[in-house]
Formats: C-alpha cells, structure tokens, sequence
C-alpha cells in the first residue's frame, strides 16, 4: 500500500508516560515535596510505566475507537420473554475495563496513605486519554471506597473487595476478590444514582422510596433519571426513609446491589439508555427500582453529606480526566502539524499555526499543574482543598472543551471527521464540565465551602504566595498583583467569575512555582507566556492571540508535548 503523501503517519505504539515530561516533572515534585516519597520509586515508576505503555498502544487506541462506534445496548428481555434488564457492550469496552482496573486505581489511595492520591492521579491522568466513558465506572469505584468502608455487612464487603483486586492489580496478580456472577468480572464495579426528572441538582424534591423491611435491610421503589452505569455491582443512591425529615434532609443513603446473593438480578429495571452527546460507549441509563433490596449506609436522614463525599472524589477526577483528554487533543493536533507541510515547510513552523499550538500547550500546562495540586490536596487533607477541588473542576473542565475544538481546526477537516479522534475527545469533553456538578452548581460549591469556612479565601491566597516564593521577580509580582485584585464575591451574581479568577491565579502560581524549583529559564519563559495571556491579555482573546511572549514559549512548550517527536 502506497502511503499519501503530505499526511502525519498514524502514531506508532509508543510509552504514554514516558513521552510526557511535563506529567512526570508534576509527579515527582509533588511527592517529594510531601516527603517519603519518589516518583523513582520501582512500584510507581513501574506502574506507571505500564500504564503508558498501555495508553500509548495501537491495540487500545482501537479499542477506544471501536467501543464508541459500536455502542451499548439494551437487553430487556432475554428471547423466551422473561425481563433480564441488562446491557450488551462489545468486547473492546470489557478490554478497556479490565486494563484500568487492573491498574490498581480504584483503590490506590487506600493501599498508599502517604502517597496514592497522587500516583493514581498519575495514572487516571493518563488513562483518561483514552476513553472517558470508561473512566466513570472506574471513578465511580474509587471514590466510593471511603463511603463504603464506614458501612456495615454487605457494603463493607464490597469496599474491601475492591481494595483486594485493586491490591492484586498493583502486585501484578490475578484479582484475589470473590467473583461477581451477574457481571463475570472479577474486579467489582460501583455506580451512583441521585437525580431525579423533577429534580436534577436540586435534591430536595427525591421521591424515590426506601421501606425498612424488618430485618435491617429496605427496598427502594421509584424512578432515578441518571444512572452512572447501570450493571455495576453496586450503586450508591439517595432514597426518601418515612421520619427522616422534609427535603433534603430527608434523604438517606443506600447501598443498592446490582445482583442478589443467589446470582439473579437485583430489581432494578432499566428504563432506556440515555442518548448522549459524547461518552457514547458508556451505557448511562435512566432506571427504576422496582422494590430494588438495599442496605443504608450512614445515618437515617444523612445522605446527601455521606454521597457528597463519593461526589467529591469524582469532582477530583473530573479535573484529571479533563487534563488527560486535553493532553491527548493537543498531543494530536502538534503529531499533525509535525507531519503536515504547507507553503514550502512544515505547519509546526508557520508563524501563526505555532502561537496556536504553543497557546494551546500553554493551556494543557496549566490544567495539568493545577490537577496536581487538586491531587496533593487530597493527598495531605488541605482544608483549602475543599475550595480548590471546587474552583478546578469549575475551570479546567470547561477550559477543556475549549482547547479541544481548537485542536478539531487544527486538523481542519480531518479533524472534524470521526476517523481522527479528537472528534471523540472534543465530544467527550463535555462530560466533565456537565456531571458532578455544571458549572453554577460548581460556582454556588465555591460560596457554600466559603460560608461553611471563611478561612478558605484567605488560605488560597497564602497558598498563592507560597509558591510564587522564589519566582522570578516580574512573574512573582504579576501573580501577587492579579490574586489581591481578586474580590471576594457578595452574591451568586459573582460566583463564577471569583472561581475563574481564583483559578487562574492558582494556575499561574504553578506555573511560576515550576520555575522557582527548576531554575530554568525555558520554565520561566511558559510562567511569562501564562501571565501575559491570561492575567495580563484581554477576556475576548481566542487561542494563537500572540503576544511576543506566546512566541517566545512555543518552542520549549513544544519540546514538553505529550506525544513521541
């Protein structure tokens, strides 16, 4: 087969980790700066090793591909008519699945106190470039640990299941967990179901029942209109207990099984897939429970501060799994122009395509740095966490969307064909800004943290000025300047604009942080690059709005791209 000429080959296998300089030099300074730990380390660096090399291959790029071409689909009823209620997925979702979580991500800052956070959002990070549809039963797992391991009987189980085959996957072992018959996978899946029709975010108005049955146990009767991923093992759901209370403070939290200990479906019907804009190998679902058996977790009336806690971990991956689909869209974009010539020279080398591309890795730097600090939040239980998670899911997830259209154009027409995947990626970036919290809702988290502890600014902004410490002294000034002009919002009027804000402030801090702990001058041209077009340049700017200081920054943000040169 004669190859066409002027096209960027198709990318060969290569080692996902390996090729992403900016994602290890986050990953090793942030561990050692929480002491005790090395990036060097043979079990991290190994796994994440195996990841890349994972995320990097042809045979699970396909895989991607194909599991969101050849999509989910309902099975109701079984041919001799009786309801079955389940979903049929190609096995390149199952592929998918089973590498991931054989990663030991589900449970991984269990396993690792002093370090798994952080690793793992190593590893999601990269993951996530290749499918986010399957990142959510995976996400979904992981944050659900902590709510399940503070319940009782079969809730417990499930909680130490999963760090079981999570452990087993770190070890490199087959998963030593008990087999899940209804689903034929060894490593048990979560799922959560909290929205309602008349409701949405607005959790008040659940009418889904929960009857005690006598023995400890409930059934739960009514209609839930999102199901993360409805064939899971268990889901995590908030049902109305008679007594608990009115309105939100009525709601309690159950753990709902998806099969029952003799191995036959749990009663939950699924109504419909949901018909989705991006993530379309993930098999979203709107479903009943039909006297569905259920165990509460946490206290009768208390389960939306207990599913709060899973929702918060999910935000987190939001953040990484943004970072990861923006990586591999740019990632894309800069292979293309390396391949591509146009008036006499590579598109890499044309003035105007470079300030695009290196604008746009400008960008991929700045929601992964941020990322990492959501991460080492987590990792050592910052207070001020809680305000960042909020402001970085706001801001990285939507910025997400942004850079991914951009990086269609670049590939002009290819890249609005669904043969090139950035199609998929700029599709599934959606998802992020939309679920777990859409934007308002992100924008009111960040005035609920503030009210509940009105410290959280103020640790924000000492968290700012921690590292713009050492910073070269134009940068350091610029982000100390941009941070105080920062106003405290009087209203939900200003709530998003305060999270933008405080993002951006956050996001050049890294970025002048880097600089300060290389010394290197190409670190301090990027933080240069970031204030300029983002603290400094106008809101109406677009991506490749050159200031000579993007163009100074494309060749060493070039050299940091996430794909093989």
């Amino acid at each position: 087969m004669r190859p066409v000429p002027n096209h960027a080959p198709p990318t060969a296998d290569h080692d996902s980790w390996a090729a992403d300089p900016s994602s290890r030099w986050w990953l090793g300074h942030t561990l050692r700066g929480l002491g005790g730990a090395s990036a060097d380390d043979p079990q991290w660096s190994d796994l994440l090793g195996r990841v890349g090399t994972a995320v990097g291959s042809v045979r699970l790029r396909d895989a991607a591909d194909r599991a969101n071409r050849v999509t989910p689909e309902l099975a109701t009823w079984d041919r001799s008519g009786s309801r079955i209620d389940d979903v049929r997925f190609d096995p390149s979702w199952h592929e998918l699945v089973d590498e991931v979580t054989a990663s030991g991500v589900c449970g991984l800052p269990w396993l690792d106190e002093g370090a798994g956070y952080v690793v793992r959002g190593a590893a999601m990070e990269q993951w996530a470039r290749l499918d986010i549809g399957v990142m959510c039963p995976v996400t979904m797992t992981a944050a659900a640990v902590p709510v399940l391991l503070r319940a009782e009987s079969a809730a417990h189980e499930m909680g130490r299941d999963i760090l079981k085959a999570a452990r087993a996957g770190l070890d490199g072992a087959a998963p030593s967990a008990r087999s899940y018959a209804g689903r034929g996978g060894a490593h048990p899946l979560m799922g959560m179901a909290m929205t309602e029709p008349q409701g949405g975010s607005d959790l008040s108005g659940s009418t889904v029942a929960a009857a005690e049955q006598g023995d400890g146990s409930f059934r739960l009767t009514g209609h839930k209109w999102f199901c993360s991923h409805p064939t899971v093992d268990g889901i995590l759901a908030l049902a109305r207990e008679p007594g608990a209370g009115e309105g939100s403070r009525g709601l309690s939290c159950f753990f709902v099984p998806g099969w029952l200990p003799d191995g036959s479906r749990n009663a939950i019907q699924l109504q419909r897939l949901k018909d989705k804009l991006g993530t379309r190998s993930l098999a979203s679902a709107e479903v009943v429970f039909a006297g569905a058996h259920a165990q509460r977790v946490g206290a009768p009336g208390r389960g939306v501060p207990t599913i709060i806690e899973m929702v918060v971990h999910t935000r987190m991956d939001c953040c990484l799994g943004s970072a990861g689909i923006l990586a591999r869209a740019v990632g894309e974009a800069v292979h293309h122009t390396r391949g591509r010539r146009a008036f006499g020279r590579p598109l890499v080398e044309q003035p105007l395509m470079r300030a695009v591309l290196a604008d746009l890795l400008l960008e991929r730097e700045a929601a992964l740095a941020l990322a990492y600090e959501v991460t080492r939040g987590f990792q050592v239980a910052d207070p001020v966490g809680r305000l960042v998670t909020a402001v970085a899911k706001y801001w990285i997830t939507r910025r997400a969307v942004t850079g991914c259209i951009e990086c269609v154009e670049v590939l002009g027409g290819n890249g609005y064909t669904e043969e090139f995947p950035v199609a998929r990626l700029y599709r599934d970036a959606q998802v992020n800004s939309t679920w777990e919290g859409s934007g308002n809702v992100m924008a009111l988290d960040v005035l609920r943290a503030m009210a509940k502890d009105p410290t959280l600014v103020a640790g924000a902004r000492a968290r700012v000025a921690e590292l713009v410490d050492g910073a070269p002294d134009d940068v350091a000034s610029a982000v100390a300047s941009f941070a105080a002009a920062i106003d405290v919002p009087t209203g939900e009027a200003d709530a998003r604009r305060f999270a933008g804000r405080l993002a951006l402030a956050l996001q050049a801090a890294l970025l002048a942080h880097r600089a300060a702990a290389t010394g290197e001058e190409a670190d301090a041209i990027v933080a240069r690059a970031f204030v300029a077009t983002r603290l400094e340049g106008s809101s109406e700017r677009v991506f490749g709005d050159a200031d000579h200081r993007l163009l100074d920054a494309a060749e060493p943000l070039l050299a940091r791209a996430p794909i093989p040169a």
